[in-house]
């Protein structure tokens, strides 16, 4: 079955920091966008919206990041707000289904790899509904 999904959010990936890729290898990725405070600049995935975030992320969806997805399990309850407002957001990849994150958090059904400056982070719904 195709699914035709729709974009929501999108955003291009700016900066990796080194610590960042050593943070998702081991399962958790953070992302900011300018301002980002200095104390997180080291861990942070840093990014510049495309497009503003346009719904509440929700259980189903799907983050694409470059070439890979995976669906969100678990959405924490200012994970939505936090993206908007500060262009920030935690990614858990790393967590067994049912494990309690962050209010601001997103967890993901699969793992992911560090993106790449250039690359394109996009938050996807399934075009037939799923939102309310």
């Amino acid at each position: 079955m195709n699914t035709q999904t729709q974009s929501y959010f999108r955003t291009q990936v700016t900066a990796v920091a080194d610590e960042a890729r050593d943070m998702i290898e081991g399962g958790v990725m953070i992302l900011f966008s300018p301002p980002c405070p200095p104390a997180l600049g080291d861990i942070s995935v840093l990014h510049e919206p495309l497009q503003p975030l346009e719904q509440t992320p929700q259980v189903g969806d799907v983050l694409k990041v470059g070439a890979e997805s995976a669906e969100l399990i678990s959405v924490g309850e200012i994970a939505g707000n936090n993206l908007k407002e500060l262009g920030h957001v935690v990614v858990y990849f790393n967590k067994a289904p049912g494990d309690k994150i962050l209010p601001g958090a997103l967890h993901v059904a699969a793992a992911l790899t560090a993106p790449a400056p250039g690359d394109v982070i996009e938050l996807l719904r399934a075009a037939d509904g799923g939102s309310r």
